[in-house]
């Protein structure tokens, strides 16, 4: 026979453990975003920019050239 309670608690014990695998997931989310916002900051310092002017230099200037140079690389290979 199965114990009610014991059911109930199972899968609370296994509600907990997905929050805490989500909890913990957030947070290396949280950190990694925290860490990367801090060196963005410390090079606008350096640069003598903004925050927000190496921001979009990064972004949407410097990132779309290298993806279009990696992918016209990986073509090139490809038809190699």
């Amino acid at each position: 026979m199965i114990n009610i309670m014991n059911l109930f608690h199972n899968v609370a014990n296994q509600r907990q453990v997905n929050n805490d695998f989500l909890n913990l997931k957030l947070n290396l989310m949280n950190d990694a975003f925290n860490w990367c916002i801090r060196i963005l900051e410390y090079y606008s310092v350096e640069l003598g920019m903004t925050y927000k002017e190496l921001n979009v230099w990064v972004f949407r200037i410097i990132e779309p050239i290298i993806f279009i140079g990696m992918t016209g690389y990986i073509f090139w290979l490809r038809n190699k």
